[in-house]
């Protein structure tokens, strides 16, 4: 009975043991998302992300994800994750330093009229290699292409000419150049910054798109909104491929089966169902007037808004042949191909 026992014991020990350097092997990842909490954006889209990946790599990899700005920012998450601080972000690849001028090819204005298949084409375009040097170091998980930008006014304009001299807030680079394009002057202004100047009056407005409308409160001090299609942003998860190269092969796997063109494509989606969840609700209010520009004055914009078109091109090395390519793939995703 004694030696039983024993056998007993030492048999739990071992499992005991077992699974213990099982835990141990787990690949243990830290994710910032850089997100409140308790935001849609995290809630609807981060979160479920990292589930999915935690629940296939029980054992193998795990993401320890973490809202907010405790760990990175937005200005310096690419920094923490090369430097191992953390080992996945979520980034805006206009927001670190131009190393992702290319990218930028799936902001400009009007180029794109959804948020996934923007995403899908741009995916696409990433593995293609068209998007050169701009990847080397980094392994993107997602992409993500941002709603298209509108104008929000705290009060109305009558035409195109309306625009001529007024201060508009522009959240990015492209959003900026198409400001000055249509005779506006644009206004650089910090994310929390936004609510104060419109209120005190020393911006007119605001390029951006439906994506920042709540985050930003702009339904408080705007009651004007055009919605059109004056540039956006794009964002990615990430990590540094150092670090992935150094994941064991199968929690590389459990990361790749649950990233790439498939969860990109959840992310566009995701995006444009809540622009269409913010637009429709300030329609429905009858303190606030959306409208669509007519046809006439779209080509219009359109017309104005190309020397935005003309500047990345003639700033990026193979940039014709980049929005050519961007262009096709929009394309091909938009038939279902």
């Amino acid at each position: 009975m004694m030696t039983f026992i024993r056998q007993m014991v030492l048999g739990v020990a071992a499992v005991a043991l077992w699974a213990g350097a099982a835990a141990a092997d787990e690949a243990k990842l830290i994710f910032a998302d850089l997100a409140p909490p308790d935001s849609r954006v995290a809630q609807g889209i981060f979160h479920p992300w990292a589930d999915r990946i935690n629940a296939a790599g029980v054992g193998v990899v795990h993401l320890d994800t973490r809202d907010g700005f405790a760990l990175a920012n937005f200005d310096n998450v690419y920094s923490r994750v090369m430097d191992d601080v953390i080992q996945v972000g979520w980034a805006l690849q206009g927001a670190i330093g131009g190393k992702f001028i290319r990218s930028a090819v799936a902001g400009l204005p009007f180029v794109s009229s959804d948020c996934e298949t923007g995403s899908v084409a741009l995916w696409r375009l990433y593995q293609s290699g068209s998007l050169g040097p701009e990847y080397t170091e980094i392994v993107p998980l997602t992409v993500t292409v941002f709603p298209q930008s509108g104008i929000h006014l705290a009060k109305p304009v009558q035409s195109l000419d309306d625009l001529r001299g007024l201060k508009m807030i522009a959240l990015g680079k492209i959003q900026s150049e198409a400001i000055i394009a249509l005779g506006g002057a644009p206004l650089s202004v910090g994310m929390t910054e936004i609510y104060e100047a419109l209120q005190r009056g020393t911006a007119d407005g605001a390029v951006a798109s439906w994506a920042a409308f709540e985050p930003t409160r702009l339904g408080d001090v705007t009651r004007y909104h055009v919605d059109t299609g004056l540039g956006t942003s794009t964002g990615m998860i990430f990590m540094a491929k150092k670090k992935f190269d150094a994941l064991p092969e199968a929690a590389r796997k459990v990361l790749q089966d649950n990233s790439g063109e498939a969860a990109s494509r959840r992310f566009g989606a995701y995006f444009d169902g809540d622009a269409a969840r913010v637009r429709d609700g300030v329609k429905g209010t009858d303190k606030q007037l959306v409208v669509s520009p007519s046809d006439a004055v779209s080509a219009q914009w359109r017309q104005k808004v190309e020397p935005v078109d003309a500047a990345y091109i003639a700033g990026v090395p193979d940039g014709q042949a980049i929005l050519d390519r961007y262009r096709a793939l929009l394309a091909a995703a938009k038939t279902g191909k």
